[in-house]
């Protein structure tokens, strides 16, 4: 009989120990195989001042001429000098005087700040190079980097290794590779065919053709709210689709049609846009699309696109 007594107690508390861990068992299943196993893409580091690159560089070459006491007045002619860019690291400056500078040589092996700048095809810059007015740059150059105070209009296949900055207009003609970052505290229009991992502009534009889209007024289907999907997002909306919210998705999100999105987009893997409009002007807005973005037609964004993988327009 005592054992009895013993069994049931014993059946009793298994069962009570089944029951209780019984809420946690999905739990666990998570844990040992979970579905979300990454966290969305968002790199802190591009929360930062996206113009950095620009800014830091042309406080680099400020401090540095100033130091030099290089100007205008007390030059007669274009003069290189050797400077301390980095520590215990020497570097040759170019400092031209010209109204417009137009290197003679196709290869140019220092640091080049210019009024203006005009450049041949195939033109080769192994070096930074600083601008205080508007930059042309010529078919199929290659850049290391540029800072603009002016305009800047990149030519056909020309190749940025690093980063471009302007304070103006940037036009990007086709087949163009825009390094690391492009930048500009006003528009950029690019070009077909061209690769970039991050734009910042006000706004980034492909096409034309928005002259042509519904007024506001006129577009019946409204999202208020921010969408969130663990699959992937595909809307084609001809008829016009305004999202007052951001936009979460672990899987692509492909948006085409007449859509305006009032806020971010933000994807595990790819951002496919085409006949969209981002923000708004001073309503600076992110596409970030972790395995790649592409743009394919009249696109307009008032702010950042941001990918780890490959960007390009179609």
């Amino acid at each position: 009989m005592y054992h009895d007594i013993i069994i049931t107690m014993l059946t009793i508390f298994g069962i009570f120990l089944i029951l209780l861990t019984l809420p946690f068992i999905p739990s666990f299943f998570e844990l040992k195989r979970p579905r979300d196993t990454k966290p969305l893409f968002i790199d802190l580091n591009y929360s930062k001042d996206v113009r950095y690159f620009g800014k830091s560089f042309r406080n680099i070459i400020g401090k540095t001429i100033e130091v030099l006491g290089i100007s205008e007045e007390n030059l007669d002619s274009d003069q290189i000098f050797e400077v301390n860019i980095k520590r215990d690291e020497k570097e040759k400056l170019e400092f031209s005087i010209k109204e417009e500078y137009i290197p003679e040589s196709l290869e140019i092996n220092h640091i080049v700040v210019a009024k203006n700048l005009k450049t041949k095809p195939f033109t080769t810059f192994n070096k930074e190079i600083y601008v205080r007015g508007n930059a042309k740059i010529g078919p199929f150059n290659t850049i290391r980097a540029i800072a603009v105070d002016g305009n800047l209009d990149l030519g056909r296949g020309t190749r940025i290794i690093r980063w471009a900055d302007a304070l103006g207009d940037v036009k990007v003609n086709d087949n163009c590779s825009l390094g690391l970052s492009l930048t500009s505290e006003r528009s950029i229009s690019l070009g077909r065919r061209v690769t970039f991992k991050r734009l910042f502009g006000k706004p980034v534009i492909l096409a034309s053709g928005f002259s042509k889209k519904r007024k506001r007024e006129e577009i019946r289907n409204e999202i208020n709210g921010s969408v969130k999907i663990d699959g992937r997002i595909n809307l084609d909306m001809e008829e016009g689709l305004i999202i007052n919210g951001n936009i979460f998705a672990e899987g692509d999100v492909s948006l085409r049609g007449d859509i305006e999105v009032n806020g971010d987009i933000f994807s595990q893997r790819k951002v496919i846009l085409d006949g969209v409009k981002i923000g708004d002007e001073g309503k600076i807005k992110s596409v970030i699309g972790a395995e790649g973005v592409v743009l394919k037609s009249n696109i307009l964004i008032y702010g950042q696109v941001l990918t780890e993988g490959i960007g390009k327009t179609e």
